[in-house]
């Protein structure tokens, strides 16, 4: 219930949605585990949060998500959003979440795992957004 009011503040003006914000930074990382069970829309939310105020504390917090969730859930989540979100606002700091995720999965779990994300991968070099397909390389 704390976690849902938290992330309906996100909506909200600046002073209050800069601070629900820095109350999700720090359940994040104090509480990784509490969120599990709502990840991808935690995720959804900090991301919606991102495209419509082009907010870094929601980047923030989205990195942070990246590093203390579990990665193999995380993996689904991101790959689902990757082929939905609109690519100008959205891609590029998906790609960045991405690549920081790849990075913390064990060589094994990455070959793994490599069928999941590998398909919007290469969709992405068909991108219309040059700075899309640039970071995907």
């Amino acid at each position: 219930q704390i976690l849902a009011g938290v992330m309906d503040k996100f909506r909200d003006k600046d002073p209050i949605r800069e601070k629900s914000l820095n109350i999700m930074s720090l359940l994040i990382q104090k509480h990784a585990n509490g969120i599990s069970d709502m990840l991808e829309i935690v995720f959804q939310r900090l991301l919606q949060c991102f495209r419509d105020n082009n907010d870094q504390l929601a980047s923030n917090c989205l990195h942070q998500l990246v590093q203390h969730a579990d990665p193999g859930r995380l993996l689904v989540v991101l790959v689902r959003l990757l082929s939905v979100v609109d690519s100008e606002t959205s891609g590029p700091l998906l790609i960045k979440l991405l690549t920081e995720l790849i990075k913390r999965l064990g060589t094994q779990a990455l070959l793994e795992t490599l069928p999941v994300y590998l398909p919007q991968l290469v969709e992405a070099f068909n991108n219309p957004d040059a700075r899309l397909r640039r970071m995907v390389m």
